[in-house]
């Protein structure tokens, strides 16, 4: 997905707990910037929203 996404792009992924916990970290790691959000259901809802921004990569 790195590939596809242009350099201010924007994901979002809606997924478990468990997952978000995963993709997080991976996305982290690969220089995106990340949000955890929650869904309209509230904080207690199993599922959250992660949005992740990719930027400009500067020499």
């Amino acid at each position: 997905m790195d590939r596809i996404l242009r350099p201010g792009g924007r994901v979002y992924i809606r997924d478990s707990l468990a997952i978000m916990d995963e993709l997080q970290e991976i996305a982290k790691a690969i220089g995106w910037h990340t949000l955890l959000r929650d869904t309209a259901e509230g904080p207690h809802a199993s599922y959250r929203i992660l949005v992740c921004d990719k930027h400009l990569l500067r020499a």
